[in-house]
């Protein structure tokens, strides 16, 4: 990696505190580069908007990166770019004359009552609360349902961030630096002082900080997640996703009627057009009841 590419990450880490995932992308985009240009400390590559045009059209087309792939990429070295500004490195960013890619809009899939009530049932069946497995796996299912809260929140909960007393959970957010209180709803309550109550008997908390702790203790893994979430797939024949769960939080508060400002505070979203997405989805399911009506039979 250049010096370049090097200072950069340090500055992001040392200086911003970006995630661990957020990390692994920038990485992955800069080995993308080492197979295109052949020195990546000459500084005449950086500040030519050509030769990153050429790059990003070749590159989209050799690893097939749909346009929201490129967009994020596009996003990833743009971010660079201007910080090489900012350090005088460079004079201007090339990105701002490479323009984004039109995504296809794609509308959020969110669970049916139907399936939202399979899984309930699944759930019940699968965990009887008589391990440390059993209440925790309730806890995470019943805490992606009724949250919202998104995979990687999950996973870097810490203790301190659950409140059980004042029935809310603190989500600390990398990405924007706005951390929010998202509410423990009374249908998740039960489960989460359950939970609550079994990890402090385990002594779970002498291993680890992490809310959510695996059988021995260490801070719970994407794969243990995903194991629980294939487990409930298994018995449910539902294709089981945590951003699934999130949709279907979301368009739930809308048909309640919850303001559009609010459920974007509650998800985190840093711009409310995105949470208004979940209007437009919301509206093709009013469109749908309408059409099925036996009045216009």
């Amino acid at each position: 990696m250049s010096v370049f590419l090097s200072q950069f990450i340090d500055y992001k880490v040392y200086n911003q505190g970006i995630h661990p995932k957020t990390l692994k992308a920038y990485n992955r985009a800069f080995s993308f580069l080492s197979t295109h240009f052949t020195d990546l400390d000459d500084l005449s590559i950086y500040d030519n908007h050509r030769l990153w045009i050429d790059y990003m059209a070749r590159t989209k087309e050799r690893r097939k990166w749909s346009p929201v792939t490129y967009n994020t990429m596009r996003k990833l070295y743009s971010t660079f770019c201007s910080w090489l500004v900012s350090e005088e490195i460079i004079l201007k960013n090339p990105f701002d004359k490479i323009p984004k890619m039109k995504e296809p809009k794609r509308l959020p899939k969110s669970y049916s009552r139907e399936q939202v009530t399979s899984m309930r049932l699944a759930i019940a069946k699968m965990y009887w609360d008589l391990t440390f497995l059993d209440v925790r796996n309730k806890a995470i299912l019943y805490s992606l349902l009724y949250t919202g809260i998104r995979r990687n929140e999950l996973l870097d909960l810490q203790i301190h961030h659950v409140d059980v007393l004042n029935k809310t959970i603190l989500i600390e957010q990398w990405k924007w630096w706005k951390d929010r209180i998202v509410p423990i709803p009374d249908a998740l309550y039960p489960y989460i002082e359950r939970y609550t109550l079994m990890r402090i008997q385990c002594y779970f908390w002498k291993k680890t900080d992490s809310f959510f702790a695996s059988r021995n203790g260490s801070k719970l893994t994407e794969k243990n997640l995903y194991a629980v979430q294939q487990k409930l797939e298994e018995e449910t024949w539902v294709d089981i996703t945590t951003h699934r769960f999130r949709h279907t939080f979301a368009t739930e508060l809308i048909r309640n009627n919850i303001d559009v400002y609010n459920v974007s505070q509650v998800l985190g979203h840093s711009n409310i057009r995105t949470t208004q997405i979940y209007l437009s989805a919301n509206m093709n399911s009013i469109a749908q009841s309408i059409n099925s009506a036996s009045l216009y039979q």
